[in-house]
């Protein structure tokens, strides 16, 4: 059985190991590029990863397992722009995507934002979309793959 809770400083290594790996297993078959998966993972870092769990101007959940493995992390701006959304292999199509992001927009309503913005990519599009997302302008290159789609939701408490 997996959770959701909020990330914690402690978390920082295995949210990195998650990063990393649904980039390399997820997404990386879909983008084809070396380049653009190097790029990806540049700043995923335990530095940065604990960088983003401490922000005081975003806020981030944790997918966990039953034995307290860390298999998601989701990241979004106290506006509500999504930065940050992964789970690993063996973490998804079990519905852990829907609670992580129903815990994000928990959050972000009661600081009184109505919409939440992101940036998916082509492997997570169709989730946004399951979830009530919308396009928000056209698709941009990502080197020369169009792979970056701006979406939008709206949300109300």
């Amino acid at each position: 059985m997996y959770k959701v809770r909020d990330a914690i400083p402690t978390d920082s290594e295995q949210v990195c190991n998650v990063l990393r790996r649904s980039i390399l297993e997820v997404c990386a078959p879909e983008y084809d590029d070396e380049s653009v998966i190097n790029d990806w993972l540049s700043n995923k870092t335990q530095e940065n990863t604990l960088k983003w769990i401490e922000s005081n101007n975003a806020y981030s959940v944790v997918c966990t397992s039953s034995e307290n493995k860390v298999v998601g992390f989701g990241l979004i701006t106290l506006d509500g722009e999504i930065l940050l959304f992964y789970l690993v292999p063996e973490a998804l199509y079990q519905g852990n995507g829907k609670l992580m992001l129903e815990r994000m927009e928990k959050r972000i309503i009661s600081e009184g934002v109505n919409e939440i913005r992101t940036t998916s990519s082509i492997t997570a599009k169709s989730f946004y979309i399951k979830n009530g997302f919308v396009e928000n302008g056209p698709p941009r290159l990502v080197g020369n793959i169009e792979g970056d789609f701006p979406l939008i939701k709206k949300v109300t408490a």
